[in-house]
Formats: C-alpha cells, structure tokens, sequence
C-alpha cells in the first residue's frame, strides 16, 4: 500500500484490517513519512521508484499487487512501468495527469508572473497550495521535483 503526500500508512488502517483477513499485506512510510527515516536530500519520484522496488526486494515475491492514493499513485505507475513484479494497481484518487486547465487558472498564473516580479513572495501566500505551504526544506524541494514531472505517458502504457 502506497499513501498520499504528507501521509503515512495509518492512512490506510482500515483496510490493512479488511485486506489482511485474505492476503498478506505490507503498507509502508516512504522516506521522509510516518515512521520513516527523514530525507537528507530532495528525492523525486526516480528515487521513491527505487525505493519501493527495494521493498519488493526484501519481501522476496514474484508479483505484488498495489493499491496506491494520490502521490502513492505516481509511485506506483512508475514502478510498474519498470518492474515487471507489478501484477495489479487499485488506484485511489490517483495523481500524476496533467490536469486541463480553465481560464481561471490560466489568469492566476499570469497574474502570479507578473505580481512575483514586483511583490515579495511571501506576500503571494495565497498563490501557493496549502500542501506546499505546509512543507519545507528538502521535503518542499521533493514536492517540486515530484509535482512538476507529468506522468501522462506512463498512465498510457
């Protein structure tokens, strides 16, 4: 089981419970969550990619079957799109398509362009998502790094 940024495998408690009734069932805190070990540098997907398939090292199986929310989702298409142990992907509110955007957002943008040439950009708190608002250091620069590689392709294969 993969979570959700600023998640950790809690999120997942229920159906640890429900699941693990049938099947084994491994949730685990990717680095720089939950229980995990703090990041020393940004990591980017690649890394989380690895990282997953290093737990499907240790665990010794032939296939796995994942079920992956949000950020979760951007690691799990990738991963499977490199490891053939993926057999079955249960997305929950999937992340990692590039979203159609509205005129809103267009003018947001430009109005955000112009505006962080003039205004400090800690005034332009209102721009930012709260989910980017609520990170820092490293764990901002991961967010970045991940949010900013569209994985469109790899939903396609």
């Amino acid at each position: 089981m993969l979570h959700g940024y600023l998640s950790d495998k809690e999120s997942f408690s229920y159906q640890i419970n429900v699941f693990s009734r049938y099947m084994r069932v491994v949730a685990v805190d990717m680095t720089g969550f939950g229980k995990s070990v703090g990041m020393k540098t940004p990591y980017s997907l690649d890394d989380y990619v690895a990282e997953m398939g290093r737990v499907i090292d240790e665990l010794g199986v032939k296939k796995v079957n994942v079920l992956a929310h949000s950020f979760g989702a951007r690691v799990a298409v990738k991963l499977a799109n490199k490891d053939a142990r993926i057999n079955k992907i249960i997305f929950t509110g999937a992340a990692g398509l590039k979203p159609r955007r509205g005129i809103k957002y267009i003018l947001k943008k430009a109005a955000f362009n112009i505006l962080k040439k003039f205004v400090d950009k800690s005034r332009l708190r209102s721009f930012y998502s709260p989910d980017y608002l609520a990170l820092s250091g490293v764990m901002r620069e991961s967010f970045i790094k991940i949010i900013n590689e569209p994985l469109d392709e790899e939903y396609k294969k």
